[in-house]
């Protein structure tokens, strides 16, 4: 079963401000980013008590953005370990431009 607790929580709203800032947004806004998107999260969850047929749409959306930062993590973890140069299969030889 999928629960939200706070560690999830932080964990999640530190791969989005990584998001954030990879759209070029100066340092100085990631704090502000941090803040809104706690604030915006906590305020979904906190509205799945006041309203809980909408539960399982705002699980939906945490699971969702979770297993995205995942597999965006694991792909650049992968990408930084690949192994380059000559020795290089050609598994992992990027696309040659014509």
């Amino acid at each position: 079963m999928f629960s939200l607790d706070d560690v999830s929580l932080c964990a999640v709203i530190i791969g989005l401000v990584e998001v954030v800032k990879a759209f070029a947004v100066p340092k100085r806004w990631c704090l502000v980013a941090s803040i809104v998107i706690g604030v915006l999260l906590l305020e979904g969850i906190e509205a799945t008590f006041q309203f809980p047929f909408i539960k399982p749409w705002v699980l939906a959306g945490v699971k969702g953005v979770v297993l995205g930062l995942t597999a965006t993590g694991l792909y650049m973890v992968s990408k930084k370990f690949r192994p380059a140069g000559p020795e290089t299969p050609e598994v992992f030889a990027p696309p040659r431009r014509r």
